[in-house]
């Protein structure tokens, strides 16, 4: 992989804290802005600077990516982690779970992610129906005094 394409934290963390913000803003608004593709690329940062703490920490010093002829070492690729960021953060904000697999499995065309993805997508749920049990959508409706079946 060439340098050149590689994010620098800094440009990230102020690509999550702007997307993060207009989220928060159009939330609430009537206008249709969704949750869903800010919910994407809010958790395809968070799992790109989590991907920069990882390698910092458990791969210190390697300068190559993992790869099938590297036996199993090297650094983990960005593009890993910012996939199951996605995945925890819709799963956690929206309460999917099938459904987003299978969304996110046909999105990214790799069934090797698949097994992450379904670990994800349970422990980002699990942790989603702890703290808070209702999900966007369905605050969304309360707010709105829409009757639920």
């Amino acid at each position: 992989m060439n340098d050149a394409r590689v994010l620098l934290p800094k440009n990230i963390l102020f690509f999550l804290a702007v997307w993060y913000a207009f989220t928060c803003i159009t939330s609430g608004t009537v206008v249709p802005a969704g949750i869903f593709l800010p919910c994407i690329l809010i958790g395809c940062a968070l799992g790109s600077v989590y991907t920069v703490l990882h390698n910092d920490i458990f791969h210190p010093g390697v300068d190559f990516y993992f790869d099938a002829t590297t036996g199993g070492k090297g650094k983990i690729r960005p593009s890993f982690f910012a996939i199951l960021g996605a995945t925890a953060m819709l799963s956690g904000a929206t309460r999917m779970t099938f459904a987003l697999a299978v969304i996110m499995l046909e999105t990214t065309a790799s069934v090797d992610l698949f097994i992450p993805i379904i670990l994800t997508l349970f422990v980002s749920y699990g942790f989603g129906y702890i703290s808070i049990k209702k999900s966007v959508y369905m605050s969304a409706m309360r707010s709105k005094n829409i009757p639920l079946l």
